[in-house]
């Protein structure tokens, strides 16, 4: 009996390891056409269902009894795939449309131009039928409270980082790590909470942002909660174009959308109103291109889009991002329209595009509630636009937050704030800390209290014609000294020339109610300056430029300088300076000398001159965003055209040699477009009255291997000079849409960027007074261009260009051809 008992067993235990699970992968392609069917419902029980993917690919496993499975599509006839099919080699199923339920909608043009539509893309047209109607900023205004939360965290942590002597600082932290649905590990570092009070009005367009609570844990350089505010686009699912990571990406209810992207039918259901509900979805066709894919639910009455998801394809042309993800959900109000109420937002950042690589993953949520549209508001909220910050706004108290908050802190974020504080008080955070501000702004903090710091690491040593090795040392403070007063020093030594140069400048914030940037500052310096360069140029002496010169510098001369400047920032968009300047050039023996060659033919030496300019110069950016630091403002991205423009005059006798005036105009654009994006510079420059070459308008070559934006990549330095001059530029960044379409080529990741520069100006030798015009420096007469093309992402670090120059050919010592490089990365 017991032996029965033993084989019966025996026999169980075989005919249950029999019933293994099997896996099937595969595809879902549509019958007639082979195209991949994303989003595929695949029916195994009534309990258990899969979907293929955006791609229409399917991975699952099943119990050796399941005898068929069901795949469904909108639009399609049902398949079933019997277990006899089932293999472990990849499936191909191939779903027969459904004439009754993809019947085709005829559209007739103007022109009677007859097209036929499915019923996926009838709703895409009634969508973008519909953008007007259905976006917030139709209603006359409106206003709304919002909450939005980032939070950066480490992802991808493994359990034995914990045993590295070197993180044992940091244990206390890693000790609190918290783990998504799916297992992978995480430890948020930064977390970033507001609340604001919105309003927007049409007529006349603003809108206008009162901060009542703002919060951050983390780092205070860099005003880092700003710059979190700033790494998030606003998306606006009814525009053509968006920006992710400051890539141009076509959206799916773009007016062209049809051309890049593929719309299916996946679903529809009646809503408890008794209207429709269609759940598209879209993928893009070409997979390497910068779009997206995701689903749409859109309400049939309105053709409005209720809620929506969207993703990028891991093999488009996007460096460093991991995973994207991108969900908003809209609500009717008050009868009126849709209004966007919630928005959830993440990126994972990587340098390799691996599943179980380590990140950083930026997550946003915002919601938004007390909706009000077409509301009467007091005269007082427009008084002035932008961002105004309510009293306190920082200094809330946690019971504030806990009542004011849309939505509670997960376990994790609440341990944020207590863990970053504890961190930064560690002695090896703060030494970490200060080794990487060393390397990445070239300045090493000193003392206990890091007040001061000295440097430029990478201006320590530099080499020239004139100078021999040159030696530079500076000295500056920072925001741990005083948040309103900086100051700079300098001291540099030739080893050639023997002499010692220096210089100093100081500036402090001013008091402003509007919370502007506002500042006054002077500064003097007696060391050699190029004068070819514009004021936001890097200075000569950086150790690269030394590296990769191919020829002496040619416009190197000696100026005794000193300036008093007076800045506001009126807007946040727009701000002025005003300056006084005053420069003593002097002679460079068997360099630069200025040389005059007088009616006689007597030839004067003449080894100096001096000049008081007072300049004024406005810039308006509409639309941009900035980060300000303690020492400039920094352009991080946004809607251009910039407008700069630039006046100063002298007058002979006050303290100058010279009258005349000069006005330069400076017009930057970014346009976006469904292949990518175009860069575009409009400079023009005038000269009035008479002055020395060194003051007049030199145009900017480049005779190093680095390739440079501002410079004419096939022109000398020094080559041409002008009184007056109109310059265009013209990069268009195709973001790897041609090189996607080539096998091979593709896995890459390459990019395309299509140059053109151009000149046209004139130069009144009559205008150059008091010096002559070196020998290789001639008057832009006519009209100068350039052409090339470049590849950038390679390794996703490195840009190639190819130039061509088209004009001015004869002359024995330019190149034609020339190949530059430059290091981009980017996303």
């Amino acid at each position: 009996m017991k032996r029965f008992i033993f084989i019966l067993f025996a026999l169980f235990g075989v005919v249950s390891y029999s019933k293994a699970d099997i896996t099937l992968k595969g595809i879902v392609v549509d019958a007639k056409t082979k195209e991949l069917l994303p989003y595929t419902n695949i029916l195994i029980s009534s309990t258990e269902a899969y979907m293929t993917d955006d791609s229409g690919y399917f991975e699952f496993t099943v119990k050796e009894n399941v005898d068929s499975i069901v795949f469904t599509f909108l639009g399609y006839k049902d398949e079933v795939l019997k277990q006899r099919f089932f293999s472990k080699d990849s499936i191909t199923v191939k779903m027969k449309p459904d004439g009754y339920m993809l019947q085709e909608f005829v559209i007739q043009a103007s022109k009677k131009v007859k097209t036929k539509d499915t019923v996926a893309i009838r709703i895409f047209r009634n969508v973008v039928a519909h953008k007007d109607d259905n976006r917030p900023k139709q209603y006359n205004n409106y206003q709304y409270e919002e909450y939005a939360k980032t939070v950066a965290s480490l992802y991808n942590i493994k359990d034995k980082i914990l045993k590295k002597k070197i993180l044992k600082p940091f244990r206390f932290v890693i000790e609190n790590m918290d783990s998504t649905e799916n297992g992978v590990k995480y430890v948020p570092l930064i977390l970033k909470e507001s609340i604001t009070e919105e309003y927007y009005q049409k007529k006349p367009d603003k809108s206008k942002s009162f901060v009542k609570a703002s919060k951050i844990s983390g780092i205070e350089q860099l005003r880092f909660s700003e710059l979190l505010d700033i790494a998030f686009d606003e998306v606006d699912i009814y525009d053509n174009q968006t920006q992710v990571n400051g890539m141009t990406f076509l959206l799916p209810f773009a007016n062209g959308g049809l051309t890049l992207y593929r719309y299916y039918l996946v679903d529809s259901v009646k809503n408890a109103d008794s209207v429709w509900i269609y759940q598209l979805a879209f993928v893009a066709k070409s997979k390497s291109d910068l779009l997206f894919n995701g689903r749409a639910w859109i309400e049939d009455s309105s053709f409005a889009i209720t809620k929506i998801d969207l993703s990028i394809d891991k093999r488009a042309n996007l460096n460093f991002v991991n995973d994207f993800m991108l969900k908003q959900r809209f609500e009717e109000v008050e009868n009126k329209g849709w209004f966007k109420v919630s928005e959830e937002r993440s990126t994972n950042i990587a340098f390799t595009k691996r599943k179980k690589a380590k990140s950083v993953r930026i997550y946003r949520s915002i919601s938004r509630k007390d909706i009000a549209i077409d509301t009467i508001f007091p005269d007082t909220i427009f008084s002035e636009v932008g961002v105004t910050n309510l009293p306190n706004y920082n200094r809330q108290k946690d019971s504030f937050w806990l009542a004011s908050r849309h939505d509670s802190l997960t376990t994790s974020e609440g341990k944020v704030y207590f863990l970053i504080d504890s961190l930064k008080r560690t002695k090896f955070y703060k030494s970490m800390s200060t080794l990487g501000s060393f390397f990445s702004s070239g300045f090493y903090k000193m003392g206990k209290k890091q007040m001061l710091e000295v440097g430029n690491l990478y201006q320590l040593i530099s080499w020239n014609d004139v100078e021999g090795v040159r030696l530079r040392v500076d000295f500056r403070n920072n925001w741990r000294m005083s948040e309103w007063i900086r100051f700079r020093t300098k001291l540099a030594y030739g080893t050639k020339d023997k002499r010692i140069k220096y210089g100093a400048e100081i500036s402090s914030k001013l008091p402003d109610k509007k919370k502007r940037y506002h500042s006054i500052g002077a500064s003097y310096s007696d060391d050699y300056q190029r004068f070819s360069l514009s004021p936001n140029d890097l200075e000569y002496d950086y150790i690269y430029n030394s590296l990769l010169r191919t020829q002496s510098i040619t416009d190197l001369v000696y100026i005794k300088s000193a300036n008093l400047f007076y800045y506001r920032q009126w807007l946040p968009n727009f701000n002025t300076r005003l300056s006084f300047n005053y420069k003593n050039y002097q002679t460079i023996p068997g360099k630069i000398e200025f040389i005059k060659t007088l009616d006689d033919g007597t030839v004067v030496n003449r080894n100096k001159f001096q000049i008081f300019s007072p300049s004024f110069t406005m810039r308006a950016t509409p639309g941009a965003k900035f980060l300000q630091t303690a020492r400039r403002e920094r352009f991080v991205k946004g809607n251009l055209p910039r407008i700069t423009l630039d006046y100063n005059f002298s007058l002979k006798g006050f303290i100058s040699d010279f009258s005349y005036h000069k006005l330069e105009l400076l017009i930057e654009e970014r346009l976006p477009t469904p292949i990518g994006h175009s860069i575009i510079e409009l400079r023009g420059f005038k000269l009035f009255g008479e002055a020395p070459y060194p003051l007049l308008h030199v145009l900017r070559g480049n005779q190093s291997f680095l390739y440079e934006k501002d410079r004419f990549t096939n022109m000398n330095e020094g080559e041409f000079i002008a009184d007056q001059m109109i310059s265009f530029l013209l990069e268009h960044h195709f973001n790897g849409f041609f090189f996607n379409k080539i096998p091979l080529i593709k896995k890459l990741g390459l990019r395309e960027v299509f140059v053109t520069k151009m000149a046209v100006g004139s130069l009144d030798k009559s205008k150059v007074s008091f010096t002559d015009l070196p020998s290789t420096l001639n008057g832009l007469n006519g009209f100068y261009a350039e052409v090339g093309f470049a590849i950038e992402n390679i390794a996703k670090l490195l840009r190639v260009d190819f130039s061509w120059r088209l004009t001015q050919k004869d002359k024995t010592d330019i190149k034609p051809f020339r190949v530059a490089f430059s290091f981009k990365p980017s996303f």
